[in-house]
């Protein structure tokens, strides 16, 4: 399998997924502790995850599966 190779990100959307990590809602930060250090069935989800323009609160590659909370 290839390398992953990682794309720069435009700044601003940089810095907004870093602000959306500050200022995580209840619900984010309590679905985050269930979600972190592969505590759901072993799958690693990463934060703030960018595709394109937008800015995934959750996604997990490896089942391509991205939660968004609102």
């Amino acid at each position: 399998m290839a390398p992953a190779c990682k794309t720069r990100l435009h700044p601003s959307i940089l810095k907004n997924a870093r602000e959306l990590r500050k200022g995580q809602t209840d619900a984010e930060t309590l679905l985050w502790y269930l979600l972190r250090r592969k505590n759901f069935y072993e799958f690693k989800f990463r934060r703030q995850y960018s595709i394109d323009h937008y800015v995934l609160d959750f996604y997990c590659s490896e089942a391509r599966l991205g939660i968004e909370l609102d």
